[in-house]
């Protein structure tokens, strides 16, 4: 196994066993170099595909350069740099990693970014966000179903969450059942729930919800 295969692997065993606040926000900053690299090799498609639901959601192709969106859990800056390829052009990254956030800034798509722990009230105004997209942080070891009421809160009324959410964890870790209990209480209206693969090679495995704030 070469260096960089090992040290993915021990990155990847941590980040799957992740416990605490501290200790994501050290294995991230550790990962931050090499974490697109890793990326690329694997074949990533949580991006392009969260994007796709988005603009199907709204029924257009484009994304106005009016639109406000929150990239929540942002990492390097990968699903900024697809909205950016749509027309975004407000969007506002947070992330829990300082090396992470300085990925995302040398991408020059992120009107502003801020260090910010998702388990954690969201320092953001209510009501301020069209669209809120959350992409690979709602897994294993890292954010769970309490970030919805956030990202509910500071999106506009009419306004879009995406977020992906693995298989392993939609059961396990509580998510299904916030959805539902969302849905009862009338807060939102599910839009999408696609079944969708995190890789190019997969199809399922994962899937992606659009909801609109009631």
């Amino acid at each position: 196994m070469d260096t960089h295969s090992k040290d993915t692997s021990d990155f990847l065993s941590r980040a799957y066993a992740l416990n605490s606040v501290s200790a994501a926000q050290t294995l991230y900053n550790e990962w931050a170099e090499s974490y697109d690299t890793y990326l690329d090799l694997e074949g990533y498609a949580f991006p392009e595909r969260a994007v796709q639901v988005l603009l199907k959601v709204i029924q257009r192709e484009t994304l106005d350069e009016s639109v406000k969106v929150l990239d929540a859990g942002c990492g390097t800056g990968r699903v900024g740099a697809v909205l950016a390829q749509k027309g975004a052009r407000q969007i506002d990254g947070i992330d829990l990693s300082p090396g992470m956030l300085a990925q995302a800034e040398k991408s020059h798509h992120y009107a502003s970014l801020q260090e910010v722990d998702l388990t954690k009230t969201i320092p953001k105004p209510d009501e301020s966000y069209d669209v809120v997209i959350c992409v690979g942080t709602l897994t294993q070891g890292h954010v769970g179903p309490a970030v919805l009421d956030e990202f509910i809160r500071v999106v506009k009324v009419g306004g879009v969450v995406v977020a992906t959410i693995p298989d392993t964890v939609w059961e396990a870790a509580g998510f299904s059942t916030k959805i539902d209990q969302l849905l009862y209480d009338g807060r939102v209206a599910l839009l999408r729930s696609d079944a969708v693969g995190i890789l190019k090679t997969t199809t399922s495995g994962a899937r992606i919800l659009a909801l609109e704030r009631k």
